[in-house]
């Protein structure tokens, strides 16, 4: 079982906005052509993970102290739509972030994972009074 915490509700909009600036972070980083797409990849993982504990927060939930997004996913109801999709990125935040030219990660994926964090985001938003 992992460790897990439980946080003020008035945390969840200071968690909000980190994730919104990492996924700032996420989308300047993408565009640099000097920096590894999976370094990206790894800002929008972290834009998701603190989002989606922001709305655990709020709704008075113990967050677990984890970086699998599908554990965190699994604590929540309601659950983001793209369940699935998300859990995708819990590898950004480790093992990919230690192998060079492993994966090959596209523009095209990129763009598709920046919307798809963007829509968690509203989705976490719509969830935090």
């Amino acid at each position: 079982m992992s460790k897990e915490r439980l946080f003020k509700k008035p945390y969840a909009r200071e968690l909000m906005a980190i994730a919104k600036n990492d996924l700032v972070a996420a989308k300047f980083l993408a565009a640099n052509t000097e920096v590894r797409f999976e370094t990206a990849f790894f800002m929008l993982q972290q834009a998701v993970e603190k989002c989606l504990k922001a709305v655990l927060v709020a709704q008075g939930k113990p967050v677990p102290l984890v970086h699998d997004l599908a554990v965190i996913i699994d604590r929540m109801d309601p659950k983001p739509g793209s369940s699935e999709e998300l859990h995708e990125l819990t590898d950004f935040a480790s093992v990919r972030r230690y192998e060079e030219g492993t994966f090959v990660v596209t523009r095209e994926e990129t763009d598709a994972a920046i919307k798809l964090v963007e829509a968690t985001i509203a989705f976490a938003d719509s969830q935090i009074p």
